[in-house]
């Protein structure tokens, strides 16, 4: 494929997927990073008191929610 989109997705990536497709997946992350890395970051949000949030669009490297962020 000429690239991926991952959202929600529970399983991490593994290495030689990540290095075969290199800048080429993209994760809809919902919540804004680099504040709200990993999983239920909603209700990390809402537990924190959050008046306003975000939806961030990264590419995916071999971290968690770690890579360039694009929008």
């Amino acid at each position: 494929p000429d690239i991926i989109i991952s959202s929600q997705f529970s399983v991490i990536i593994k290495k030689q997927i990540i290095e075969t497709f290199r800048d080429r997946i993209i994760n809809i992350h919902f919540a804004p990073l680099p504040e709200y890395r990993g999983v239920s970051p909603i209700t990390h949000s809402i537990l924190n008191g959050d008046l306003e949030f975000a939806v961030t669009m990264h590419l995916i490297d071999e971290g968690i929610d770690t890579g360039p962020i694009i929008d």
